[in-house]
């Protein structure tokens, strides 16, 4: 059975809203908050799109945010290309993003590659690091146990960290 937008929105409407804040952080050039929870919305309701629970509600929220910021830093950044720019750890790059838009579309790009290799480890990450969701939290939306999820979060995130030391070398 498959659900419309509104099923999860009021349930959800703080937890999208905690996201998009985070995404946006200080950067005076982005969209508000509301309005990126609000653009994410009507896309979903303008095509109809149907989620079989609420992990797939938010994850699917997740993915038009970054969708958004990713298309956002690609404009901002179409004049200057290049730059050598440091990565360093998972946390300390995805709190960059926000000021760092090149940063913002390869953790993007990764992102999108784990979910091919390893989709319940790339929920979990997307989960604790861009949600702020705790373990256990991301255990019940994934349908696993709290042992597992803390597995699937530290699989994904070695493997984010890896490819991040790959790249900037």
């Amino acid at each position: 059975m498959t659900h419309s937008v509104s099923t999860y929105l009021n349930t959800s409407y703080d937890v999208l809203r905690r996201t998009a804040a985070k995404y946006l952080g200080t950067d005076p050039l982005s969209f508000g908050t509301t309005d990126l929870v609000h653009e994410t919305v009507l896309k979903f309701i303008q095509s109809g799109t149907t989620f079989k629970d609420e992990a797939h509600f938010l994850y699917s929220s997740w993915r038009v945010f970054r969708q958004v910021i990713i298309n956002r830093a690609r404009a901002r950044t179409a004049e200057k290309r290049g730059g050598d720019a440091d990565r360093v750890e998972l946390d300390a790059a995805m709190a960059s993003t926000e000021h760092d838009p090149e940063l913002a579309v390869e953790l993007g790009q990764l992102i999108s590659e784990l979910e091919e290799i390893d989709p319940r480890s790339a929920s979990a990450v997307v989960m604790r690091s861009f949600y702020g969701l705790t373990t256990a939290e991301t255990a019940r939306l994934l349908g696993v146990s709290v042992a597992t999820a803390e597995r699937d979060y530290a699989a994904g995130r070695l493997w984010l960290v890896d490819r991040l030391r790959d790249e900037s070398s």
